[in-house]
């Protein structure tokens, strides 16, 4: 089997910035694959996600898209972001048109698609996020909730073969949340590969086939959930406070 995303080595620096953003990251995006990103603010979380589907690009190192090097042209970054969605952080970053419609349908008219395969992918991505009476109301006039939920929409009507959140259910109510990540489930069920950052450690051990964990711009670690949470020196590195936070959730100690 071939990874639908590979990243071999990348490196990175921000121009100006006073040392790398990524250090020779390597990481594999497999189908139907739930991968959580856990790593403290400015360890390159982000970062990884940009270059995941082109926004950045690599000093060093190389991009795979189903095996094949990924190029810089507008027409095969316009495909790379088919294939890769991101849902961003703060959904106010991602939606700009007047109303819901408008913003979902963006993706899909971009890629050139006729104005009734649009529709159907709109009222199909609608449906699956539970955002169809929101269709016609305005961008400003939602919640946080609902912006998240319109913003996955948005990447969904793409039909991309992965879908990366950035921390965006962190400020969602739990039922919200609850329903983002049901959402997730059901798209990694459908093959598809779903990457989410986030700092809750208990939501990356019951939710995550992978777990991922960053520091200073490297993958220090790419395994199992069980193996990642059953290693005291792994939550001791991720900080007492998170750790011992962990730990008590499930009735245990760190030693």
């Amino acid at each position: 089997m071939t990874p639908i995303l590979r990243m071999e080595d990348v490196h990175y620096s921000y121009q100006g910035s006073s040392g790398p953003a990524l250090q020779g990251v390597g990481l594999s995006l497999w189908a139907g694959k739930k991968i959580a990103v856990l790593g403290r603010n400015g360890s390159g979380k982000s970062t990884l996600f940009l270059h995941c589907n082109g926004i950045l690009r690599p000093d060093r190192g190389h991009i795979y898209l189903a095996g094949s090097p990924v190029k810089y042209d507008r027409k095969s970054l316009m495909e790379l972001r088919r294939e890769v969605g991101i849902v961003f952080q703060n959904p106010d970053d991602q939606l700009f048109s007047a109303n819901v419609l408008q913003d979902v349908s963006f993706g899909p008219l971009n890629l050139g698609l006729s104005k009734e395969e649009t529709r159907r992918r709109v009222e199909a991505a609608a449906e699956q996020c539970e955002i169809s009476d929101l269709l016609n109301r305005p961008t400003h006039a939602l919640s946080g909730g609902q912006k998240a939920r319109v913003a996955l929409a948005g990447v969904l009507a793409m039909e991309p073969s992965v879908i990366i959140v950035d921390e965006v259910i962190a400020s969602l109510d739990p039922w919200m949340r609850e329903q983002i990540l049901g959402i997730l489930h059901s798209l990694a069920a459908d093959g598809k590969a779903v990457m989410l950052a986030t700092h809750d450690l208990a939501l990356a051990r019951y939710w995550a086939d992978l777990v991922v964990v960053m520091e200073d711009g490297r993958v220090l670690v790419a395994d199992t959930s069980d193996s990642i949470f059953s290693s005291d020196a792994m939550m001791a590195h991720l900080g007492p406070k998170v750790a011992g936070a962990w730990w008590r959730r499930v009735g245990e100690k760190v030693s």
